[in-house]
């Protein structure tokens, strides 16, 4: 549905920073997949999305996204952005732009980088009416930091789908030779100091150091693993029934001010 279709509704337009595969909704029907937080936004907003594949700008896959939105951005009361890497830059358009301003919502995840603090030093908050955090460091950053009034920050609990996730859905192992550690995620992991605390202990460690969001890949597979520490990516299924087999399910983070590992600690 195209937003000219819908006169007289607020017209959304939802900027998402990854493509849905082609088969996920049939996988998400099927209980084989986790549900989309943004696709059940769409459905309840009655909203458009743009994502790369709908983009042909040029630039990384970030600014291209920034600027198809600005683009449409008359076609809209209101444009949401699912990450500060597009949302500040195209904050800096609205800003310079002379014709219509939608409403701009945009959610943020880290935004204590110098980079991010440059665009906010250009006057990217301006043009950002709902700077949305997941955590209360990063909300005292937006606004202690950064000069985003209180009252446009909005900090939302991360989430987990709660249906996919159900260990009663899950197949554990039937049968283990030794007792199971589990890990999993990229965004800001110290598993070198996981490796290093199970090294000749009597337990199998299994690391699932795949993301489908991370973009600060902090570990790298070393050849000189233990032999009872296993790096793999899993889907959503296998790490579900990881997550069952495992005696502990741990979660090794570096030091940092955002909600690194949550996604993991909820599921």
């Amino acid at each position: 549905m195209s937003a000219q279709s819908r006169p007289g509704t607020p017209r959304i337009l939802l900027v998402i920073s990854a493509d849905t595969p082609p088969d996920a909704l049939d996988e998400i029907a099927a209980g084989r997949q986790p549900r989309r937080d943004y696709l059940a936004l769409r459905d309840a907003l009655d909203a458009d999305l743009l994502t790369p594949s709908m983009t042909s700008a040029p630039g990384g896959k970030q600014a291209a996204l920034a600027w198809a939105a600005f683009r449409r951005r008359n076609d809209y009361d209101t444009i949401f952005t699912d990450n500060e890497g597009t949302g500040l830059p195209l904050a800096l358009l609205l800003r310079g732009s002379r014709s219509h301003k939608p409403r701009h919502v945009c959610l943020s995840h880290y935004l204590s980088t110098t980079s991010k603090r440059a665009l906010f030093r250009l006057g990217a908050g301006q043009r950002i009416d709902t700077l949305i955090t997941h955590s209360t460091a990063q909300s005292r950053v937006a606004t202690e930091t950064l000069g985003m009034p209180a009252k446009k920050v909005a900090l939302l609990p991360y989430f987990a789908d709660e249906r996919f996730w159900d260990s009663a859905f899950a197949t554990p192992a039937s049968s283990l030779d030794h007792p199971l550690i589990c890990s999993a995620g990229l965004e800001f992991r110290d598993y070198t100091t996981l490796i290093a605390a199970a090294r000749d202990l009597d337990v199998d460690v299994r690391i699932g150091a795949a993301s489908h969001w991370a973009r600060h890949n902090a570990f790298g597979a070393s050849a000189d693993l233990p032999a009872n520490v296993t790096v793999s990516a899993y889907n959503y299924q296998q790490l579900r029934d990881l997550d069952a087999s495992a005696r502990f399910v741990v979660v090794p983070l570096s030091d940092v001010e955002n909600q690194a590992g949550i996604t993991t600690i909820l599921e």
